[in-house]
């Protein structure tokens, strides 16, 4: 047992020492809506130590209660001269429901989808 525990803890060490590091965390798109004329419109720029990213959010109120919301973010860094660089962007929709709490309090629950695509130095290497 302990043969098999140590071989697997070894196996994990080296295939993760081996890995690039290509995460890029998003904003996180809450609205807040009290009202059906709300309009929420925001954008971010981001900055770190390998990569650089710009997103832009925005959400709708549909209904009374009904919202919608979309993100879209894309993301790049790297060495091109040492063929570690890589891109990517990043887009998802949602529909959710809200309502207000009180003056001060809001509850919102949403729901969706998206969709990424991240080109890593290989890949990038060849279509160039």
């Amino acid at each position: 047992m302990n043969k098999i525990l140590l071989g697997a803890i070894l196996t994990a060490i080296v295939h993760c020492g081996c890995s690039h590091y290509y995460y890029v965390a998003n904003v996180q798109n809450v609205p807040l809506f009290q009202e059906k004329e709300d309009l929420h419109i925001s954008a971010f720029l981001g900055a770190g130590d390998e990569s650089f990213s710009i997103e832009a959010q925005t959400a709708y109120p549909a209904g009374k209660k009904i919202g919608l919301m979309a993100d879209f973010m894309t993301a790049w860094g790297g060495k091109a001269s040492d063929n570690d660089f890589g891109r990517g962007i990043y887009l998802d929709g949602a529909i959710g429901y809200f309502t207000p709490l009180g003056q001060a309090f809001v509850f919102e629950v949403y729901g969706g989808a998206g969709i990424s695509s991240h080109l890593p130095p290989f890949l990038l290497s060849r279509n160039q």
